[in-house]
């Protein structure tokens, strides 16, 4: 039996295997990977396996049928998948699905599953936290597993018996980060593209004065809401002078929809001003577009 059944054993599965062994957890350590089923890669992952200590198991089944506790470390499209090529073994195991997914398809994975399922959301990269990246954990069984949690990861915090509710922050979250990236090259390859970089990043730097989200929000809503209309217009020249040099405009974009639709609400007619505060602003507009984009139940 090994203590820990990986299925997926790429970067979070390696990171989280380092933590450990430098942590001093002698743990029996094993790994399932789809990488294993085709012969140009199978020599290289075993390969891989073995430089972590971690021994190959050549089958999903045959992991769950000797794993103690098995951590799901796949790609999202691949999440089902695991879920079901265990679940039907024993519904009792504790089961770490930490995937990127949507807290959907973590409800659809569960119920492969079965009781042992807890939905993980890592909220930074791996590297270089290792087992120490900030986590949070939901589930039935999550409080039940609260010994094995705190001792391998340390900075890990249940949110909820409710699969979902970690995936719900991280997507959530992500709109942000991942839009903050994207959004950062977007710009970067026009400047770059223009030869401008040196001119454009400095007077951007006043944008990002802000040390707290909160206050971010509050000031760029309060922009969005009182100068939406004007914003999205200059947001279509922005994409036609991306257009014109040959770069991405797909933020810039969706930049120009948002800005316009919020704009388009008139908040500061309805209200004679339009006040700095991010709660008020998103209760009107959830309020004004729930008929058009009605929310799914999560």
């Amino acid at each position: 039996m090994y203590d820990i059944g990986f299925i997926g054993f790429g970067e979070a599965a390696r990171a989280f295997t380092r933590g450990w062994r430098e942590t001093g957890l002698v743990l029996g350590i094993a790994a399932y990977d789809v990488l294993f089923d085709h012969a140009t890669t199978r020599e290289n992952m075993t390969a891989t396996c073995l430089r972590s200590d971690v021994s190959p198991v050549y089958a999903a089944e045959t992991l769950a049928r000797t794993s103690e506790v098995i951590i799901s470390a796949v790609t999202p499209d691949q999440v089902q998948i695991a879920a079901t090529s265990v679940g039907s073994i024993n519904r009792e195991i504790p089961y770490f699905d930490i995937n990127s997914a949507a807290p959907e398809k973590k409800k659809l994975a569960a119920a492969s599953v079965g009781d042992g399922y807890l939905d993980v959301a890592i909220l930074s990269p791996v590297l270089p936290k290792l087992n120490g990246s900030p986590i949070l954990i939901a589930g039935p069984r999550a409080e039940a597993q609260r010994a094995f949690i705190h001792q391998h990861f340390p900075h890990a915090e249940i949110i909820s018996p409710e699969v979902g509710a970690a995936s719900l922050v991280k997507m959530i979250r992500s709109v942000f980060v991942k839009g903050l990236e994207s959004i950062t090259m977007e710009c970067a390859l026009a400047a770059y593209r223009a030869g401008l970089a040196e001119r454009i990043f400095p007077s951007l730097d006043e944008v990002l004065r802000f040390t707290e989200t909160k206050a971010l929000a509050d000031y760029t809503m309060e922009r969005v809401a009182r100068h939406g209309v004007r914003r999205a217009a200059e947001m279509m020249e922005v994409c036609d002078t991306l257009a014109h040099l040959g770069t991405p405009s797909w933020m810039s974009q969706g930049s120009e929809k948002i800005e316009a639709l919020v704009g388009g609400l008139n908040l500061g007619e309805q209200w004679g001003d339009v006040p700095r505060d991010a709660e008020r602003i998103a209760d009107a507009v959830l309020k004004a577009i729930s008929a058009q984009m009605p929310a799914k139940t999560i």
